[in-house]
Order: structure tokens, then C-alpha cells, then sequence
């Protein structure tokens, strides 16, 4: 008897899992870093300074729904055929947070294991590691920066959820939605 082959998924969170609207910001923000201050190296910001705290706790205060697709999600989850990870580059600043909206939304069980970032490595870095340690299949991410680098750098297939600045990127899996995304996964894992 032959043995089904688990689709291991991992999901980032702001943005991906939770519909974030200030996400449409990263395009302008990395167009000014790139084209006016000439910083070509990918890098994010650290919780460091009180401000920097601030700004990024209204950031992350923004992911208030569910986005597109978690209902999707949820019914994947129960098919023994997938397995989903989360992974969050959320600093460990924002962890109680991050838990508190999984509880609100009861989608902690969704998750076989969830991952968050509590030594505040770089994002990009971070999640490398832990897709190439999880050995994912497949894994859905809404920064680009972080999409192109994971891109050229893992295993896994990454799927990126664009946003209306960067609709003329050129990118191999892009998606409007997670829903769009996990569609997608289930698409090529049909047969």
C-alpha cells in the first residue's frame, strides 16, 4: 500500500492569514528606500527605539479581519492530506497579540506548529530557516521583498499575495488572495 505524500504549507501572517489594509504601504516604502536613500540590501526595521516600537505596533494593529481565503484554510486543515504552519516574522514585542487574535478567531488548531520571531532575527532570514527546517512545500507570503529573496533561496514554492502598487511585478506565483493561493495548492496536488 502506498503512502499519500503530506502537503506541508506554511502561511505568513499579517497580510497572508489576516487582512492587513496598511500592507499597501510596503511598495512606496521600499521604492524610497531603494531609488532615494540607495539601500539595495533587504533589511527591516528593528523594535529598538520607542518609536520604532509604536510604528510598528500600529502596523500590526491593523490586521483586524480574517483575510480572504481563511475559510478555505479552516477546511484544508481538516483534510489530513495538508499540513499548515504559521510563521510570523512579528517581533517578540507582538507575540501576545498575535495570540490573542488567533484565540479570537479560533485558529489556533488550524496550525500544526506556529512560529513566531522572539529572538527578533531579520524577517526574511528568519523565515528562510524555519521553511527550510519545517521542509514546506509550499509557503504564502504578501511582502515581495521577502517573496523574491525566499524565492531564490528555498526549496519550498512560494506564492506571493500582491497588493494594488505592485500589481505590474513580475513574479511566478502571484495571487490577489489566500483563498486564490490555497486554490492554487490544491490545484497541483489534485491528482
Amino acid at each position: 500500500m502506498r503512502t499519500r505524500k503530506i502537503i506541508r504549507i506554511g502561511v505568513d501572517f499579517d497580510g497572508v492569514v489576516a487582512y492587513n489594509p496598511f500592507r499597501i504601504v510596503r511598495a512606496p516604502i521600499a521604492w524610497f528606500k531603494r531609488e532615494v536613500l540607495g539601500i539595495k540590501k533587504i533589511s527591516f526595521m528593528k523594535p529598538s527605539q520607542w518609536w520604532k516600537r509604536s510604528l510598528l505596533a500600529i502596523y500590526h494593529k491593523g490586521s483586524i479581519l480574517p483575510a480572504n481565503g481563511v475559510s478555505t484554510l479552516i477546511s484544508l486543515a481538516q483534510d489530513k492530506k495538508y499540513d499548515f504552519f504559521l510563521i510570523t516574522a512579528r517581533y517578540r514585542e507582538y507575540e501576545k497579540d498575535l495570540d490573542n487574535w488567533l484565540d479570537k478567531y479560533k485558529l489556533k488548531p488550524v496550525f500544526s506548529e506556529i512560529k513566531t520571531n522572539i529572538h527578533n532575527e531579520q524577517p526574511h532570514l528568519f523565515k528562510e530557516k524555519l521553511i527550510n527546517e519545517l521542509a514546506l512545500d509550499y509557503f504564502i507570503e504578501d511582502n515581495l521583498d521577502i517573496a523574491q529573496y525566499l524565492a531564490e533561496r528555498s526549496k519550498a514554492k512560494i506564492l506571493w499575495i500582491k497588493n494594488i502598487f505592485d500589481e505590474h511585478v513580475n513574479f511566478g506565483e502571484k495571487y490577489a488572495y489566500l483563498k486564490e493561493a490555497l486554490e492554487k495548492i490544491v490545484d497541483e496536488n489534485s491528482h
